[in-house]
């Protein structure tokens, strides 16, 4: 199994390239680059719903992707 974190936080065009790569196995061609950039960039889409757009397209599931999203910022059990 490839297992690989993405970095919510990273810069818009970094968090692409690893999204790209962790996901698809590959780069980004430029045109899926621009869609996600720009509505990335306009804040019509969050970017754990790109991953999951990335996830569910046709390419990712001919290479049988899975995408495991943990969030890092809960509180601990029992802090509250």
């Amino acid at each position: 199994m490839f297992r690989q974190a993405i970095a919510l936080d990273a810069p818009v065009a970094d968090f692409l390239c690893a999204a790209y790569r962790a996901l698809l196995r590959r780069e980004p061609d430029w045109d899926g680059y621009a869609h996600y950039q720009a509505r990335l960039g306009e804040g019509r889409l969050a970017r754990h719903e790109a991953l999951l757009e990335i996830a569910v397209s046709d390419e990712a599931r001919r290479l049988d992707v899975e995408l495991l999203l943990l969030a890092t910022d809960a509180a601990e059990p029992g802090s509250a």
